[in-house]
């Protein structure tokens, strides 16, 4: 008998996709090219304003792998779901609606780089949004009507602990920001190369036994 609370994930992803993609196209457009230079000053003061540019453009750069990575974890976590129920668009809608947030946070982030109050506001919202991911991620694999059949309890375990490293890097960044905003910035970096370094050794690790067998 088919489970009419249950529906298909494709909507979900579709939409997840279509967010994702004007969100880090919005944050681009933060970035603001540089006006009102006088011709004859032009030579003098245009280095100087793109030197000013380059807090601004570390914050797009920063943002915009994180974003990724993000989405990089939504796609795995489907990866493991057959259907969505009512819990589960609820926790993406909400993910979503954080998620469409950080052009916003990114921008104040911009304009006030050194500020602890615009970086509290970013990082706050990473951490929500982090969070969802986590709680959509532990409520899948609660729920074997949606879960696949086919990931064991290791990988389960294995992927819920990874859930909650990101979450743990951005507390860190938040606590560290009350002393040096500027190294708290730096800390937020582990977590796009926390994903990017995990992949390549577990595809190492992978094709090394692969090899051996």
């Amino acid at each position: 008998m088919i489970d009419e609370s249950l529906l298909p994930k494709h909507r979900v992803e579709a939409l997840t996709d279509g967010i994702f993609a004007i969100v880090m196209t919005i944050i681009i457009l933060e970035l603001k090219t540089p006006e009102h230079i006088p011709m004859n000053k032009m030579h003098s003061d245009l280095p100087n304003v793109f030197f000013n540019l380059i807090p601004a453009v570390e914050a797009y750069i920063l943002s915009f792998f994180v974003l990724g990575t993000f989405w990089l974890r939504h796609q795995i976590q489907f990866k493991y779901i057959m259907n969505v129920d009512r819990t589960i668009i609820i926790l993406n809608i909400i993910f979503l609606m954080l998620t469409g947030l950080i052009p916003f946070t990114v921008g104040v982030l911009m304009k006030y780089p050194n500020s602890e109050f615009t970086f509290l506001i970013y990082i706050l919202n990473l951490i929500l949004i982090s969070s969802i991911l986590t709680i959509q991620l532990n409520y899948v694999f609660s729920k074997q009507n949606i879960a696949t059949d086919n990931i064991s309890e290791d990988s389960k375990t294995k992927f819920k602990l990874l859930s909650y490293i990101p979450i743990i890097i951005f507390v860190i960044s938040l606590f560290i920001s009350f002393v040096n905003v500027r190294l708290a910035i730096f800390i937020i970096y582990l977590d796009p190369l926390f994903y990017l370094f995990y992949h390549h050794f577990s595809k190492k690790k992978r094709n090394n036994s692969a090899l051996t067998k």
